[in-house]
């Protein structure tokens, strides 16, 4: 089990980038959503060991991370939103460098894990190309190779699927899917549908503080039949937009639907089936408006 203890973070401008963060969790995919500058990365920079909190307290099966993190360090995978590799070094050997680096003593089942990890990212083929040749999205496809090859504990993932199309973000969630049967992992992501489609949990975090938490089909329960729409022109959108029951506001053929949250339907607005994206932005909105 992760255990985040009133975990803060001020930076020395005096930005608060965490404020007294709780939360546990368990095996399983927690989707880690946020407006930018929420806090998001600095929290997965803290959990990978990267940086010292402020103040507070993690730990990780029982080890307090902070005062070992060598020992944590053994047991995570992290695939950060950007990270250096040697150009010239070939894929298939640079990969074998880091397996070695987390444990694989051994040179023969060393090779034979990381071919089947090529293998089960679709980067096979390319194996023998210098890392400086691969487009963005082999690039992140090589970088959960990485997170993944010593079969973590804790699996930290900041923006994932970033650059893959779709039939390569579906084959990256489902490899996420299966090391969550036995391992805790955190998601960090800007696609709401991405946290829908995957995640056990769900967690706001806005300034950060955490605003919601729950199962995503828990959260969205919250909203039935309190979530309205209307089609409008540009104009008549922008004077509603400044209403603070406003979910969001989306063009759509040169028109704007704006979807609002309230107990009753406002005049001229439509019963609207609840998303998880209404529960996500409904949230960032409240904690917006105090």
């Amino acid at each position: 089990m992760l255990v985040l203890r009133d975990l803060t973070h001020r930076y020395p401008d005096d930005t608060v980038a965490l404020d007294g963060l709780t939360l546990e969790a368990e095996p399983g995919i927690l989707g880690l959503l946020g407006p930018n500058g929420a806090g998001k990365s600095t929290l997965m920079r803290i959990l990978a060991t990267l940086q010292a909190p402020t103040a507070g307290e993690v730990r990780f099966a029982g080890i307090d991370a902070l005062a070992e993190p060598d020992r944590i360090r053994r047991r995570l995978g992290y695939l950060p939103q950007e990270f250096g590799v040697y150009p010239g070094v070939p894929l298939r050997r640079m990969l074998d460098h880091l397996a070695a680096l987390k444990g694989f003593a051994r040179g023969a089942e060393r090779r034979e894990a990381v071919d089947a990890m090529l293998a089960r990212v679709n980067l096979w083929e390319a194996r023998d190309r210098a890392l400086a040749a691969l487009s963005g999205g082999m690039r992140r496809r090589f970088g959960l190779a990485q997170a993944l090859i010593a079969d973590p504990d804790l699996l930290l993932l900041d923006e994932p699927s970033a650059g893959l199309d779709p039939e390569e973000r579906n084959r990256l969630l489902d490899l996420v899917a299966e090391a969550s049967e036995r391992a805790v992992v955190i998601l960090s992501t800007h696609l709401v549908e991405e946290a829908a489609a995957i995640a056990s949990r769900v967690v706001v975090i806005v300034s950060g503080r955490i605003e919601l938490d729950g199962v995503p089909e828990a959260l969205v329960g919250r909203l039935d039949g309190r979530v309205w729409r209307r089609v409008l022109d540009r104009a008549a959108a922008a004077r509603e937009a400044d209403r603070s029951d406003v979910i969001s506001v989306r063009l759509a053929a040169g028109r704007a639907v704006v979807r609002v949250r309230a107990e009753t339907a406002p005049p001229g607005f439509e019963p609207a089936v609840a998303t998880l994206e209404d529960a996500y932005l409904a949230a960032v909105a409240a904690s917006r408006h105090g």
